[in-house]
């Protein structure tokens, strides 16, 4: 996928897939969920942490407990395990090649959403 790739949504898919990922997280062990809800979570996650401050609509409660979750170090850890071959990309983040996505740090367009 090239760098310059944009994932538009409306605000309401975007709660939605937030919502959804939130359940897998407390719902299935990471290594069984599809690699396409991991790219739509990821991509959610992204969105969060570069438009939070400028989006009061980021800061639901489903949306802050997905983000604390993605946050913390044993989801990290558990991603590692279930991804080991990764990179690490602009900003401190990690790029996982299985998923062809990156987490955290700086993420090029095609690693988060755009809000409409």
């Amino acid at each position: 996928m090239k760098c310059d790739s944009v994932f538009s949504i409306s605000y309401n898919d975007f709660e939605k897939i937030a919502t959804e990922s939130l359940k897998l997280l407390e719902n299935k062990n990471l290594g069984s969920i599809k690699i396409s809800e991991h790219q739509k979570m990821i991509r959610v996650y992204n969105t969060i942490l570069t438009h939070q401050k400028n989006d009061k609509k980021l800061n639901s409660k489903k949306i802050k407990s997905l983000e604390r979750i993605m946050s913390d170090r044993e989801y990290i850890k558990k991603m590692l395990k279930v991804f080991p071959k990764w990179v690490p990309n602009r900003g401190m983040g990690i790029y996982f090649n299985a998923l062809n996505i990156e987490l955290g740090g700086a993420p090029c367009s095609w690693s988060r959403y755009f809000i409409k």
